[in-house]
């Protein structure tokens, strides 16, 4: 018999057992399933522990928040948008953000960092964190939504911080860097706003240290300026009777401000600085000068302007003159002076008649004239005679009048009185006007009457 080689002798045939079946195994498969198992297994667990330390990256910025910490609690979200943007974390961080930012900028302004604190506040007004986010993703509309919700919360913090900063250059005497800060903040509030009232009732004392401050220079027009504009602004309050204080102080700087000014001919310049004080120092010891001396200021300051040809103004300023000072000597004055300017108007204005000359009609023997005039007119009458005695005479309607003139050469006007131009039958009518020659003796004529031109 021979033994067959183990390497060629066939394998013996699997004994048949009783009621079973051959199974055939893949072993290399099922490891496969097996490692793709663990693998999702192993993704699931790393996805949790992520989830779980961006949430705890959360709970640290909120804590952190909580104890006025902003830098390091908005850096710490800076961590959760880098690290876990696409977590449940992220989205509540994107809402976190704005809100720490508001809240840091009103930290910065407690602590006196006035430059910090705005340029926070206009991160959240620019929506500026946005930009961590792809333009046009979803986290960066959402981001932009976040911040614009809270523009109303940053815009008024914004002028908080603008006026606690003027606030506190105002008591560091940076008066001038303060009336920025506050005006900024009255022009950018709504008006009769909390934040626009308190700005108002700050900027008296800002104005008050920059008079002081030009008083000081020897700029007494300048304080004057100032001071006047919180007086004509306050009219009652804290800053109102500050600045009354302060004005007392400079009543005899500005009276020295106005005779300068008078000299250099800006008499209306000079009147404010006088009637300021008389108005806001009135127990000043110099007011009572000041009184003596304004009918002389009108009655100068009147002679210049008809001099430079303005003689509206000379008319007002010298009807001011008779109106106000009714007692003053140099009242006659100015009311020749007051016939003088209105004749000039008229001539000036070039829409005059020619006014026919009075008729030399008799002779009286006298040294002066006397002129007659009839007024044939349903509307009284006002003749101006311009000239060595200057005057003016009013005629009632339908009336005659007779009186005397100093010889010499006037320049006449005939017009309707003012106070009748509107009445419905003198409307309209131009005046007239000459030059005429009264002399000595002689009784010169005029007849008026209204021509109406077709």
């Amino acid at each position: 018999m021979q033994i067959p080689d183990a390497s060629t002798a066939p394998a013996p045939a699997p004994a048949p057992q009783k009621g079973g079946r051959t199974r055939t195994f893949f072993i290399g498969c099922g490891v496969t399933a097996a490692l793709l198992v663990l693998g999702f297994i192993g993704i699931a667990v790393l996805g949790s522990m992520a989830a779980q330390r961006a949430a705890a990256l959360l709970t640290t910025a909120r804590e952190q928040q909580a104890a006025g910490d902003y830098d390091t609690a908005l850096t710490t979200l800076d961590s959760v948008f880098t690290d876990y943007g696409t977590y449940d974390a992220a989205d509540e961080a994107r809402g976190l953000y704005p809100q720490l930012q508001l809240e840091s900028a009103a930290a910065l302004r407690e602590d006196g960092q006035f430059e910090p604190s705005l340029e926070r506040y206009d991160e959240v007004l620019s929506a500026a964190y946005a930009e961590r986010f792809d333009a046009g993703s979803e986290e960066y509309a959402d981001a932009v939504e976040q911040a614009a919700a809270l523009t109303d919360d940053a815009t008024t913090g914004k002028l908080e911080t603008r006026l606690a900063w003027g606030e506190s250059l105002t008591s560091e005497g940076d008066f001038a860097a303060a009336q920025e800060q506050i005006e900024q903040v009255i022009n950018e509030a709504a008006a009769g706003s909390d934040i626009d009232e308190r700005a108002r009732a700050a900027l008296p004392a800002v104005y008050i240290g920059r008079a002081e401050e030009a008083m000081t220079a020897g700029d007494a027009a300048t304080a004057f300026e100032r001071l006047d504009f919180v007086l004509t602004n306050y009219q009652s309050g804290p800053g109102r009777e500050a600045a009354l204080a302060s004005f007392a102080t400079m009543a005899e700087p500005f009276y020295g401000q106005a005779q300068q000014h008078i000299t250099a001919g800006e008499f209306a310049t000079a009147e404010d600085l006088l009637v300021g004080v008389i108005n806001y120092a009135p127990d000043a010891p110099i007011v009572s000068q000041i009184r003596s001396e304004l009918p002389t200021l009108y009655l100068n300051w009147g002679a210049a302007a008809a001099a430079a040809g303005n003689y509206e103004e000379a008319i007002g300023v010298y009807e001011f003159l008779i109106a106000e000072f009714p007692e003053s000597e140099l009242v006659p004055q100015a009311q020749t002076a007051l016939v003088d300017a209105r004749v000039a108007a008229v001539a000036a204005s070039g829409t005059a008649g020619e006014l026919p000359p009075p008729q030399a009609s008799g002779s009286t023997g006298g040294e002066t004239s006397t002129y007659d005039v009839t007024n044939d007119t349903v509307c009284p009458i006002l003749v101006l005679l311009s000239g060595p005695q200057s005057q003016a005479v009013e005629v009632p309607s339908q009336q005659n009048t007779q009186f005397e003139v100093q010889p010499g050469i006037y320049n006449l006007v005939v017009q309707i009185d003012e106070e009748q131009t509107t009445a419905p039958n003198c409307m309209d009518i131009i005046p007239f006007t000459n030059q005429s020659t009264f002399d000595p003796g002689f009784i010169y004529t005029s007849s008026f009457f209204i021509s109406i031109e077709p």
